[in-house]
């Protein structure tokens, strides 16, 4: 099922947002940073209203709910910290599509060059472990493998 393009905490868009999203998929949230800090250039404040920071779906799971999880697009391994249910009930609003208009939060120039390359590496694992789980299936039951028995 695509993707909407905004996900709220809502009841129906939280099972929405569990049964519609991948891993590779990448997230955005944004956040409104006028509201809890003074605006305005210095050490205190910050320059805009509102930046937006990135999530990237993992394929591991929360336990014990079994959730898909997000990670840094900074991060160095591709393991999850946190649910997309935990992501979607703190933030409020969770998008698919990068804000325009909003800068990221993150001061690293090539964020989002890092967010694509690791959201790759992490899609081509997950089908790699699909299709070892895909032929390790096909092939269990077999004669030689230990768990059927042959004619003699």
């Amino acid at each position: 099922m695509a993707l909407k393009s905004v996900y709220k905490a809502t009841r129906g868009d939280r099972k929405r947002l569990v049964e519609d999203v991948r891993p590779g998929d990448i997230l955005y949230v944004v956040h409104d940073v006028a509201d809890r800090y003074v605006t305005g250039k210095g050490a205190y404040g910050y320059e805009d209203a509102q930046l937006y920071s990135v999530h990237i779906v993992t394929a591991d799971r929360s336990w014990p709910s079994g959730h898909l999880t997000t990670c840094s697009p900074h991060s160095t391994s591709v393991r999850g910290t946190e649910s997309i249910v935990q992501l979607l009930a703190r933030e409020r609003e969770v998008f698919t599509e990068e804000p325009v208009g909003i800068r990221n939060i993150s001061s690293n120039p090539r964020a989002a060059v890092d967010a694509q390359k690791l959201a790759a590496k992490i899609a081509r694992l997950h089908a790699e472990e699909v299709a070892a789980d895909r032929a390790k299936k096909a092939t269990k039951g077999s004669v030689g493998d230990g768990t059927k028995r042959g004619w003699f």
